[in-house]
This record gives C-alpha cells, structure tokens and sequence, in this order.
C-alpha cells in the first residue's frame, strides 16, 4: 500500500509536468502575436549537489525524543543534469518550472547507529556505500516583479517544490556488541538501562556483502520568497534570492533487506529555509550564462513511524512469525526527518 503511495506521487509528477508544460506551450503560441506583452525563454542545467539526509528513529515511551537509531545518508556529489522555462510579463508577473533529475550512482559513504542501553551512548554501527538510485526535484514559482526603476530588479513569489530522493546501501560492513541486552521495562513496568559495551571504533568489523538498506524520502512543500537582480555592467549582472517553507511534508519508507523489515512514516510540520546567489553573462540579445549556488536546509519533520515485518507468517509451539499486515506496529511521533544540501550550477538560458 505505501509503496503504491509513492508510485502513485510519481505518476502524479510526471502528469503534473505534462500539464504545466502543455499550458506553457499554449502560452508560447499566443505569445508569438504580442512579442512585447510576454518573454518565453528554456533553461538547461548541469550541476551537482553536496549534502546528506538524517533519519532518526526514536522511543517516546523511554523518554522523550529517545533517540533509538539514526541513520546518515550523504551525496557528495550527486551529479544532475535539469530543464526550466519561464514566463514573464511586461505587467510584472512571471512564472518558472524546472525539472532536475540525478545521475545514479555512489554519492558517499552512509552509517547506521543505535543507542540501545538508554543511556545516549553509541553501542551498534555500521558503514555501507551510500548509492544514490534515482533523484527527482520539481520546481514551481509564480511571483510579480515590483515595478522598480532600472537597472534594479526585486520579485515576490509563492513556489511549490517536490523532491523524490532514494538511497541503497551496498556492501560495507558492522561493529555490533558480542553480549548484552538492550534496555526495557520489567514486568511491574519499572524501566532498566541495557547492559551493551559502548561502541569502539576498535571493534572487530564483520563484513556485509550486497544490499543491506534502501532508503526513499519524498518531500512536498509550499514557500514564499523574493528575489532582486542588478546590472553590474552591460553584460554582466547578478542575483540572488531568499525562500522560507513553513509548510513540508515528507513520506519516508525504509527497507532493511537483512532484517526483513520494513518502516514507513508520514512527517509533517517541517520547515525550509533557502538562500541563492548567481552571476549572469549576457552573450548576446536573449542568449546567456548563469553561474549559481544555493544552500537549502528542511528540518523539524516528524510524524509517526509503522513497522512491518517482511517474509512469511510461521506459528509453532516454539515460537511464532508474523510477517505483513499482522505484524504492524506503530509507534506515535517516532520517527524524523532532515536534509541539508548545497547546489552549484551553470545554466545556458534562450529567451524568444
């Protein structure tokens, strides 16, 4: 059912960019009958980003905000290739949509860790190649340009953003404690602290081989923003922007393929924040190259977290398996979500 969710987010993006760009082809036939009431002009864009995805997974009945495990998972770099195109009106609206997709491939290393003696100290680790498997980004904006003098230019805008990003794990390897027991409650309910050795960094590595995690966030938010430009000289200008989310949603789905379990989480009340800069060259009338860079952090995201067991249901007089539906669980405000990114681009733009 999850899964089908985010199938299902992803057939509504690929239908949602067809419908956007049928409307700015239509716009774009009209446009060629008032050359001076609107500017069409396509983007294309290389580039990469440097940064990382938290996952927490916490145990609120142990104490608040717990922190049971977290997991990192970094691209550094994550290489994409993008499209845009924007509108713009001599009344001062605008409108722009670019589409970024990334080159699979490993983007770091990425490490799992678990806090299992109550106490906050590390006790379980492990380290995997973090392969980036696929990466979408969609953005939308619509704004109005304040009606400043030349060469002065300062915009308004509301913007949507949707990021789809997954991760494998491969390979790598774990340091996990050879005796002890986790922490818990007895039978009168009177809580216990786990008795792991803390985690050493000397500890003896025993190998992974193959996948052990995949990892899929995919973010949705709302934003409002604003951005100026200024003409340095003739041909050379530069820009930047400024935009705040206090609206993000994220569904996360984690499958530990070695444990046959699977956890899904819905997260809500997130916030975004995302300052940019860029530097334009004009090579001639409507033709022209942008170097840019822009930091975007997404934090505060938490929502409840449901796990499922995978495999088959096995019930004996020993000891009894229940796999699917059967063995869902969820635990209330246990799971989290943040990511933090840094992206560098050059862009060729054609207006016409």
């Amino acid at each position: 059912m999850r899964k089908q969710q985010l199938d299902s987010s992803r057939q509504i993006q690929r239908l949602a960019l067809v419908g956007v760009g049928l409307i700015f082809c239509a716009v774009l036939a009209s446009a060629q009958d008032v050359e001076k009431a609107f500017t069409i002009s396509t983007r294309s864009t290389a580039g990469l980003l440097c940064g990382q995805a938290e996952e927490y997974v916490y145990n609120q009945d142990w104490a608040t905000d717990y922190k049971n495990s977290e997991l990192d998972w970094p691209f550094e770099p994550l290489f994409y290739v993008g499209e845009g195109i924007d509108l713009s009106t001599t009344m001062g609206l605008f409108a722009s949509l670019d589409v970024k997709e990334g080159l699979p491939g490993k983007t770091g290393e990425m490490t799992d860790s678990d806090y299992l003696n109550g106490d906050g100290a590390r006790t379980n680790f492990s380290q995997s190649d973090s392969d980036t498997e696929r990466m979408v980004i969609v953005d939308l904006k619509l704004g109005y340009n304040l009606p400043f003098d030349f060469p002065v230019k300062v915009g308004a805008y509301v913007g949507f953003s949707y990021m789809d990003i997954k991760w494998s794990a491969q390979d790598g390897y774990y340091q996990y404690p050879t005796s002890g027991q986790m922490y818990g409650w007895y039978n009168d309910g009177t809580p216990y602290n786990g008795t792991y050795a803390d985690w050493s960094a000397d500890e003896t590595k025993t190998p992974i081989y193959g996948t052990s995690i995949l990892y899929e966030t995919a973010y949705l938010e709302g934003s409002l923003g604003f951005r100026a430009s200024y003409i340095l000289v003739r041909n050379l200008s530069v820009g930047g922007f400024f935009s705040f989310s206090p609206v993000v949603y994220c569904y996360t789905e984690d499958n530990h393929e070695l444990r046959e379990v699977n956890f899904y989480s819905t997260l809500k009340n997130g916030l975004s924040v995302e300052p940019g800069l860029s530097i334009s060259y004009t090579i001639k009338p409507g033709a022209s190259l942008s170097l840019s860079a822009s930091y975007k952090t997404v934090w505060n995201l938490k929502g409840d977290l449901t796990e499922v067991n995978q495999g088959s249901t096995s019930t004996s007089s020993y000891s009894n398996y229940y796999a699917g539906p059967d063995s869902s669980s969820t635990g209330a405000n246990d799971s989290s979500a943040a990511i933090s990114m840094l992206d560098a681009s050059l862009s060729f733009t054609m207006a016409y």
